[in-house]
């Protein structure tokens, strides 16, 4: 039985949600303190932000017997939330789904909703963003969470190009090794935007490494968009790692920002979860 009354709550309400695992709930709850403090403390600043979720599912999750709202109800639901948000969904029953939860928030007007591959419908909301920034200026948050490799280089970058936009990204290292054992290179090629990840992926027998160099190798090209990207030789990035029940890496949530501001909420955040974590990884 569906119940509109909890669409917007963390609760059953009988449309479809998305399945996932204990250790997906760590990069949510890292998404919600950055979305809320990053919003509370601009909220006057920048009378425009945007939030940008090009695959935001059905809006919430399952996990075991518990539904945790999915990211695009967080940044909706946010104490004050950002003033325009953009999500995408490919999948057509999700993209419903979340269209009828959306539909009952007092903020319905100032969301849009796109049933598109995330890498099409993303000039189509750069282009919208970038006409706002011609005449007033916008302040944006784009939160991209492939669930492989299906998030291009490309698409990254068209965001990275808008003057004030902070990335929250989640690299599947799960999908990233699992393809190139696999063979799928020019999938990997996509995903990097450049097959020279090749000169840096050297430590094909040590787990911990591979995933560092990949992810750094990730990070500092984004460099030259305007992202500050400090690195440390011997701990990597700020990125948050986190594994499954068998100590088996599956995703790192790497952050960029253009600005200093935006490291200090993101760290904030970070340091709020505290996933479990590889050696080698801040």
């Amino acid at each position: 039985m569906i119940d509109e009354s909890k669409f917007l709550l963390p609760e059953a309400d009988g449309l479809p949600v998305r399945i996932i695992q204990e250790y997906a709930n760590y990069k949510l709850k890292a998404l919600t303190y950055y979305v809320n403090v990053t919003n509370t403390a601009m909220r006057d600043k920048w009378p425009i932000r945007y939030f940008i979720d090009l695959q935001a599912g059905p809006g919430k999750n399952q996990i075991g017997n518990s539904v945790v709202l999915g990211s695009p109800l967080i940044a909706l639901t946010a104490p004050y939330p950002a003033t325009h948000l953009r999500f995408n969904e490919l999948n057509t029953d999700l993209g419903n789904a979340l269209e009828r939860r959306v539909s009952k928030s007092l903020l319905a007007n100032q969301v849009k909703i796109y049933h598109r591959d995330v890498n099409e419908v993303v000039d189509q909301v750069c282009e919208e963003i970038r006409a706002s920034d011609r005449t007033s200026g916008s302040l944006n948050v784009a939160f991209l969470d492939p669930e492989g490799l299906e998030l291009h280089w490309s698409t990254v970058t068209k965001l990275a190009s808008i003057k004030r936009m902070d990335l929250i990204i989640n690299f599947s290292t799960r999908g990233v090794i699992g393809a190139i054992g696999a063979g799928y290179l020019q999938a990997v090629d996509q995903f990097f935007g450049t097959p020279t990840w090749r000169e840096v992926d050297r430590y094909p027998n040590n787990p911990t490494k591979r995933r560092r160099v990949l992810i750094d190798f990730y990070r500092q090209n984004l460099e030259k968009f305007g992202y500050n990207i400090e690195i440390d030789p011997d701990l990597g990035g700020s990125d948050i790692a986190v594994n499954n029940s068998r100590n088996s890496q599956v995703y790192s949530m790497i952050f960029a920002s253009k600005h200093p501001l935006g490291e200090k909420f993101w760290k904030q955040a970070a340091r709020s979860v505290k996933p479990p974590k590889l050696p080698g990884f801040d």
